[in-house]
């Protein structure tokens, strides 16, 4: 796996703690990446790798990461913060879509298995506003059925991820939907 930069000694802990949990998990690359999987080229083309220089010629990309797994969200916003986004979270659907609503973000990444109302739902909400119908949405599961991969093609998922992420997955991977959607230009 790429290490992502030794900027501070707060992120070494937090890419050595994402890599642990997905190790722990048994995640490995191909695993973790739908590259290959039926229902993956609709979602994405291959990733674009992160480009550290080009994020300070940019706008502040706003991602707002709804997700119920405190672990999942605290590392996701401390990378991406580090990796020069402003992240905002929530803990389900319901505060994601009140944050959606009070707020501007250019980027979502939800979690699909939530209380209240899942990820799919959310989606489906999203599209159906005139405010949220545009915002490019990643959609995180453990789960590789293909019903729910089809739904979230669907749903015009910008992209899908598979849990446990990666560091070097959810980079690339936010990476390359701000890049095929031109955000922060």
């Amino acid at each position: 796996m790429r290490p992502f930069g030794a900027r501070s000694f707060q992120h070494g802990l937090a890419s050595a703690a994402l890599c642990l949990l997905a190790a722990a998990a048994g995640a490995t690359d191909t695993a973790n990446s739908m590259r290959g999987m039926p229902g993956h080229a609709a979602l994405a083309e291959e990733p674009v790798p992160f480009q550290e220089e080009t994020m300070q010629d940019r706008k502040k990309i706003r991602i707002l990461i709804i997700d119920d797994d405190d672990t999942f969200r605290e590392l996701a916003s401390m990378l991406l913060a580090e990796a020069g986004y402003a992240i905002e979270t929530a803990e389900d659907a319901i505060e994601g879509g009140k944050a959606l609503l009070t707020r501007n973000f250019d980027l979502v990444i939800s979690d699909i298995n939530m209380p209240y109302m899942n990820g799919l739902e959310l989606a489906s909400l999203l599209r159906t506003d005139e405010k949220t119908a545009s915002i490019p949405l990643i959609l995180a599961s453990s789960r590789m059925d293909t019903d729910t991969i089809s739904k979230a093609v669907a749903l015009r998922a910008a992209d899908y991820m598979i849990k446990p992420v990666t560091l070097e997955l959810l980079l690339e991977t936010v990476g390359g939907v701000v890049k095929r959607f031109g955000l922060g230009t």
